[in-house]
């Protein structure tokens, strides 16, 4: 979600074993972006969609894992994001939110946890950074 340039887009589709990265974005630009760069590196494993990020466009259960790098901040409701997400990933799934260091709107850890906890994920693992963090979540497999 929110891939913009696709930065971390590359290595992600280079390390997807089966299936498709579906790179999702309010901006039509920074998907043209991301598409670009994608092409420039002979990455075909990839899908786009262009929404926002409470109503996905998306089939309930469909995807294994959603992650989000330095978003959360940009969401005007996260908390309606996350829901939106739990809602495509499939029981068992991973939500996986990362914040950096120097970004002005990120979300810290702890509300980043209330918000996933109180639409349902359960916290699976994190991976301080130096002044930032990785958060994996777990979808529960009802």
């Amino acid at each position: 979600m929110g891939p913009g340039t696709g930065y971390f887009s590359l290595h992600v589709a280079r390390t997807v074993p089966h299936g498709q990265l579906i790179l999702f974005d309010i901006q039509r630009e920074m998907l043209a972006k991301s598409r670009a760069r994608l092409r420039r590196a002979s990455v075909t494993n990839v899908g786009y969609a262009q929404g926002n990020g409470i109503a996905l466009p998306f089939k309930a259960h469909s995807f294994d894992v959603a992650f989000f790098v330095a978003v959360m901040g940009e969401v005007p409701d996260p908390a309606a994001c996350i829901e939106a997400v739990g809602r495509i990933l499939r029981p068992g799934g991973t939500l996986s939110i990362t914040e950096l260091p120097g970004d002005p709107d990120a979300v810290s850890q702890s509300d980043v946890t209330a918000i996933a906890e109180a639409k349902g994920f359960q916290i699976a693992e994190v991976f301080p950074l130096s002044r930032g963090f990785t958060s994996n979540f777990r979808r529960p497999s009802r």
